[in-house]
């Protein structure tokens, strides 16, 4: 189901879903993040009941997601995906990756891979809207091997932006 809050991006809204699955949480976002160590390449702006779809179901299931679907499967990272275990999974759109197409498209496939897993949290299923108290900031490692900070800031949980 979808998981209220807002959850902004480098100061930019980009919650369009939250979505618990069997393997984790979801949140579509509408930005690809760039990992601090491609800095110099820019965008612009627990165990959980077995009803819920798997997030490669919640994946390929979602028109909205065709581009990531097609990217993880151009940089042999599906996998990733559909395996069991928590994990959390910032999933840009295709408006995300369409925003991002210089970027992306000029990406080798070890770049596209370290974007890709700068996507995703293995071991956590975040859902820091109801986890974080106002002020609040938790700092998570994704599996690129940079971090992702989350902020919860009136209400709303803010990445990567203070």
């Amino acid at each position: 189901s979808n998981v209220g809050g807002t959850i902004t991006i480098n100061g930019v809204a980009t919650i369009t879903a939250t979505v618990q699955a069997t393997n984790g949480v979801v949140f579509v976002i509408d930005a690809v993040l760039v990992p601090p160590s491609l800095s110099g390449q820019t965008t612009s702006p627990t165990t959980t009941p077995s009803t819920q779809p798997s997030m490669a179901d919640l994946l390929t299931g979602d028109p909205a997601l065709t581009s990531l679907v097609q990217a993880l499967s151009d940089a042999n990272l599906f996998s990733a995906v559909q395996g069991p275990g928590d994990k959390t999974l910032l999933a840009p759109t295709n408006d995300a990756f369409a925003a991002a197409s210089s970027l992306v498209g000029a990406l080798t496939t070890a770049e596209l891979s370290a974007v890709l897993k700068y996507h995703v949290i293995v071991g956590e299923n975040l859902m820091p809207a109801s986890t974080l108290d106002e002020g609040q900031s938790v700092t998570k490692t994704t599996t690129q091997g940079d971090t992702v900070k989350f902020t919860k800031t009136g209400g709303a949980i803010v990445i990567n932006d203070g």
